[in-house]
């Protein structure tokens, strides 16, 4: 993982990324961290600390409105 991920402060707290990270805590969310949809997840867990909700929302484009569906056909 990157040292500068680490490093980074948590809200008002004295703890560092890295501090969750080596309870087994998401950064993000701050809950323990369980299991992972495949090897691509558990990758990437290595390298920033997210759990695999975190992931979905952080790596996941948001659905499309129906209207930016419309244009979309109509192009």
């Amino acid at each position: 993982m990157l040292e500068a991920v680490r490093a980074i402060k948590i809200g008002n707290n004295k703890e560092t990324a890295g501090d969750l990270i080596d309870q087994g805590r998401c950064p993000i969310c701050c809950q323990i961290v369980g299991g992972f949809r495949d090897g691509l997840s558990r990758r990437e867990f290595t390298i920033s600390g997210l759990c695999q909700g975190c992931q979905d929302l952080t790596y996941t484009e948001p659905p499309k409105s129906r209207q930016e569906v419309l244009d979309e056909a109509g192009s």
